[in-house]
This record gives structure tokens, sequence and C-alpha cells, in this order.
């Protein structure tokens, strides 16, 4: 009963959908842009910020509760802490944080 009522629903909307192509089915869609030129491509400078944040915005998460836990999470709590703080500082020595270099 189910693959026929499966069958019939897809025979509908193929049977009511619309045919015609046009240019707007046919074109690219980028978050509400027109692409104009395609053989422009992100640097990599931008995934980097992007992994970079993601990491960051994860150990912002994790710190939340060190504070409502220091007595319990003690020295290891801090070295987790010191440790993010050390690589935030070495990648903006290295310049890993400019956009425009």
């Amino acid at each position: 009963m189910i693959l026929f009522l499966c069958f019939i629903f897809f025979s509908l909307i193929w049977f009511f959908s619309n045919k015609e192509e046009s240019y707007g089915k046919n074109s690219s869609f980028e978050s509400g842009f027109d692409s104009k030129n395609l053989s422009i491509s992100f640097s990599n400078q931008y995934y980097l910020v992007a992994v970079l944040f993601l990491i960051f915005d994860l150990e912002i998460v994790l710190t939340f509760p060190i504070p409502l836990s220091m007595s319990k999470s003690g020295f290891l709590g801090s070295l987790f802490f010191l440790f993010f703080s050390v690589v935030l500082l070495f990648e903006w020595k290295f310049g890993l944080l400019d956009w425009i270099k």
C-alpha cells in the first residue's frame, strides 16, 4: 500500500511539474547573489580563519563551566586554558589571523 501511494504521489508531482527550462533553473544561486565571474575563487585565508573560528568557538564553549568547577578541574582546567591561550598567541604572532597579508 505504501509503495502504491509513493508511486501515485511521484506520478502526480511529475505530471503537474513545470517542464520548461528557464534561465533561473539553469543558473547557479549563491547566497542571493548572481555569480558573475566563476573563475574567482575564495582565498585560503578565508578557510583558515573559518577553521580557527570553529576551534576557538569550541574552546569558549568548553571554558564556560571551568569557573564554576575550578576546585574540581584544578590543574587540568588551567592547563586546558593555558594550551589554547598559547596557541592563540602563536597564531597571532605568525600572522595567521590577519585577513590581508
